[in-house]
């Protein structure tokens, strides 16, 4: 028998205020009230835990207030009527408690894939590197007074497919200079080490 009102208790209210997500409290009032007016009985399987812990709990109140408008109970309604319990209440609230922590969770995995996203766009950056040429490779040998041979450094690189290791190489600039220390030292270490201080000093002091 479908009714056109229904009374709504405080209690009712306080028990789906606790109901974190505006959205599954929307669904608590729509699922409570197609109920109370129309004995629709909701897919429980299908609303979230919350939600149906809540209708669950004033589930009873309702059937009770179907009752009384059908004529199948008399009389006035006991103090009682429309009360939920307090360990109906603490029911309610665990089930916000673990929805609030399954919040949390998802929110640390969107950080987690946002992350991930970060790193594939890093490793883009990386696999958009754009080998340098002879030319720009000497240009900048000159510019920073390396005694670097841009051509072997180039081969040496092409050869390897412009990599660091098993890493794809991302600054070639950085790469002249570590080869420039690297041949700095291999000279002091083969060649005449005097004659390889004199020379850096005259080239720093002019």
């Amino acid at each position: 028998m479908e009714r056109t009102q229904y009374t709504f208790y405080e209690s009712f209210y306080k028990a789906l205020s606790r109901i974190r997500k505006d959205a599954d409290r929307a669904k608590a009032y729509d699922a409570i009230t197609r109920f109370a007016l129309y004995g629709e009985e909701p897919d429980l399987d299908t609303l979230p835990d919350n939600v149906a812990i809540a209708f669950e709990v004033i589930r009873p109140n309702l059937e009770a207030s179907r009752r009384k408008a059908d004529g199948g109970s008399k009389g006035k309604p006991t103090k009682e009527s429309g009360k939920i319990t307090k360990s109906s209440l603490k029911d309610t609230a665990k089930i916000s408690k673990r929805t609030a922590k399954q919040e949390k969770e998802q929110e640390q995995e969107q950080d987690k894939e946002q992350d991930k996203e970060k790193g594939q766009m890093s490793n883009a950056r990386a696999r958009a590197f754009v080998p340098p040429t002879v030319a720009e490779v000497a240009a900048y040998v000159r510019e920073k007074g390396y005694q670097v041979d841009a051509e072997q450094f180039v081969a040496f690189y092409a050869s390897k497919g412009w990599k660091v290791g098993s890493q794809p190489m991302k600054d070639w600039r950085a790469a002249v200079v570590t080869w420039s220390k690297r041949e700095r030292q291999e000279r002091r270490e083969t060649g005449n080490p005097f004659l390889e201080i004199a020379n850096e000093e005259a080239r720093r002091f002019g």
